[in-house]
C-alpha cells in the first residue's frame, strides 16, 4: 500500500485534468479527509484507486468481475465478527480522548427503550393511514435478548456468498465489502449494476456549472460576515460548547428548537442521544446546527451531533440476496438508538435541474412548508445584503441530494415504511441548502446483522418489516 504523499504528482495532476471541464464545489465542514477530484486521495488510499476513480462505468465494473470471487464461512463465524467489532468499539472509544469520558458504548437504557419501542409503533399505525392517538407512555417490553432479536430481524447470509469488494471506499481506515448472496449465483455470471459503481464520497457536491447560485452561497458563506463559528475554547479535549449563552452556534441550535411542535424537544449534542418523542413531521420539524473546523473549538465541542460520524466506529456491509430488492447495508455491531449512524452523501441539486434517471435516489431536503424555517434563518444574523438576498431566493426552491453519481453507504439502504433511522437535517458552517448535512439517526437499538433502513418518499420498492 502506497500512501498519498508518495504517489506520483502525475497522476495527481491526471485526475484532476479530468474534472476541469467539470467543476465540483467540495463542501468542506470538518478537518477529516474528504475524497476530491481536485485533491490526491485520503492518506490510507489503498492500491486501485487511481485505477477505479479513473474508469467510466464499464471499466469499473470489469474491475469488480474480475476481482469476485467466493468464500467459504464457518458456522458461527458471524458470531464471531460481531463480537469482535463490539469489542474493537469499546476499545477505541475508551482510548479515543474526545470520547472518553464523554460517551459510553452500549445498549439504551430501558427509558430510552420504552420511548423508542413506543414512537415505532406510533409510526406503524401511522403507516397504515391510520390515525396516531396520544397513548399513554408506558415502556413495552424488550426482547429478553439479542438472540431472540436478531431471529427476528438480522439477515443471516448463507455459508457460501461472492464477495464483489474488499473495499468500496479503497481507504484502509473506513472499510466497506459488498457480498452478493443471490441463489445458484457464480462468479461468471454476477450481475453488477450501475448502482454499485458510484464515486464514494465523504462530504455533498455541488456542481457550479448547475447550480451557480448555490456555489457562491458557499463561498459567500465564508466571508467573516457571513460566517456562522463560535469564539469557544478550553484546555480540555471537548470544549463545553452546548448550553453556553456565549456560544453563537448553540444559540443557532437552540432557536431551531422553536419549530417542534412538542412539549419534549430532540436535542442535538454531541453525546446524548437524538430521541424523537413524536412519531410523526420529524423532518420538518427537528433541526440541528453544529459547530465545526471553523470555530475556535474546531468541532471538538459538545455542540457537534456529527462528532461521532467523523470517528466512524460502526462498521457496515453491503449484500444482496433479493433480486428485485437490490443491494442493502447490516451492521456488523449494534448501534444504540439515537445514535446518528451515517451521512446520506449526495450532489445538491434543485429540483427543476434533477435528471429524470436520478429521481428515484435523490432526497429532497428542502420543501416549499419549510418557508416559516427560511424566515427564521434569515433573520438569524447580520449576514451581508446579498448573502440575506441569497438566502431568501432559497427558500423559494426544493433542492435535494442526488447520489446517482457522488454517494457513500447510505446510498443502498433499504427503504421502508417502517425503518430503523430516521432522517434528520443538521446544518453546519452557513444556513444555506448547501448546508445541509442530512444525518440517518437510530430509532432503535440496532443489533449486529440487522438491514439498516430509512422512510423515502421515492417509487423504489420498499422492505417493510
Amino acid at each position: 500500500m502506497r500512501k498519498a504523499a508518495e504517489i506520483d504528482d502525475e497522476k495527481v495532476k491526471a485526475l484532476a485534468q479530468k474534472f476541469v471541464d467539470d467543476p465540483f464545489v467540495e463542501l468542506r465542514f470538518s478537518n477529516i479527509m474528504n475524497l476530491s477530484p481536485l485533491h490526491a486521495p485520503p492518506v490510507h488510499a489503498e492500491d486501485g484507486y487511481f485505477a477505479y476513480n479513473d474508469s467510466n462505468f464499464e471499466g469499473r465494473r470489469k474491475i469488480l468481475e474480475e476481482k469476485a470471487a467466493v468464500v467459504l464461512y464457518e458456522k458461527n463465524f458471524e458470531l464471531q465478527v460481531f463480537r469482535a467489532h463490539c469489542v474493537n468499539i469499546v476499545r477505541d472509544s475508551g482510548t479515543d480522548p474526545e470520547l472518553k469520558g464523554y460517551w459510553k458504548y452500549g445498549s439504551s437504557s430501558p427509558e430510552i427503550c420504552g420511548m423508542a419501542y413506543r414512537v415505532l409503533g406510533q409510526r406503524a399505525v401511522h403507516a397504515m393511514g391510520n390515525e396516531v392517538r396520544r397513548v399513554q407512555k408506558k415502556n413495552p417490553k424488550p426482547p429478553k435478548s439479542f438472540e431472540d432479536y436478531a431471529s427476528q430481524r438480522a439477515y443471516r447470509p448463507p455459508r457460501r456468498r461472492i464477495l464483489l469488494s474488499q473495499n468500496l471506499t479503497f481507504n484502509t481506515l473506513d472499510k466497506l465489502m459488498v457480498f452478493s448472496d443471490l441463489p445458484n449465483e457464480t462468479v461468471e455470471d454476477v450481475q453488477i449494476p450501475d448502482s454499485l459503481l458510484y464515486d464514494y464520497s465523504y462530504s455533498n457536491k455541488v456542481y457550479a456549472g448547475r447550480e451557480p447560485g448555490l456555489a457562491k452561497a458557499v463561498r459567500m458563506a465564508d466571508e467573516p460576515q457571513n460566517l456562522l463559528s463560535c469564539d469557544c475554547c478550553s484546555r480540555e479535549p471537548i470544549v463545553p460548547c452546548y448550553e453556553n449563552p456565549d456560544c453563537m452556534c448553540y444559540k443557532v441550535n437552540q432557536s431551531l428548537q422553536q419549530f417542534q411542535q412538542s412539549t419534549e424537544k430532540t436535542e442535538f449534542s454531541t453525546f446524548k442521544p437524538i430521541l424523537f418523542p413524536k412519531a410523526t413531521d420529524t423532518f420538518y420539524e427537528c433541526i440541528g446546527f453544529a459547530c465545526s473546523d471553523a470555530c475556535a473549538c474546531r468541532g471538538r465541542c459538545t455542540n457537534n451531533s456529527l462528532l461521532l460520524l467523523e470517528k466512524r466506529l460502526f462498521p457496515f456491509e453491503i449484500y444482496r440476496n433479493d433480486p428485485l430488492v437490490g443491494f442493502s447495508v447490516r451492521s456488523y455491531a449494534m448501534i444504540p438508538a439515537g445514535t446518528p449512524v451515517m451521512e446520506f452523501i449526495g450532489e445538491v441539486t434543485e429540483m427543476c435541474n434533477l435528471n429524470e434517471e436520478s429521481r428515484d435516489y435523490a432526497y429532497q431536503i428542502t420543501y416549499p412548508s419549510d418557508a416559516e424555517l427560511w424566515k427564521h434563518i434569515v433573520n438569524l444574523g447580520e449576514w451581508s445584503k446579498e448573502y440575506k438576498t441569497m438566502l431568501k431566493e432559497f427558500s423559494k426552491k426544493s433542492y435535494l441530494l442526488d447520489p446517482k453519481k457522488f454517494g457513500n453507504v447510505a446510498r443502498t439502504c433499504l427503504h421502508s415504511c417502517t425503518p430503523n433511522m430516521e432522517a434528520v437535517r443538521v446544518f453546519q458552517k452557513g444556513l444555506s441548502p448547501a448546508h445541509v448535512r442530512l444525518v440517518l439517526v437510530a430509532l432503535e437499538d440496532i443489533f449486529p446483522g440487522c438491514p439498516v433502513s430509512f422512510y423515502s418518499a421515492t417509487t423504489f420498492l420498499m422492505h417493510c418489516a
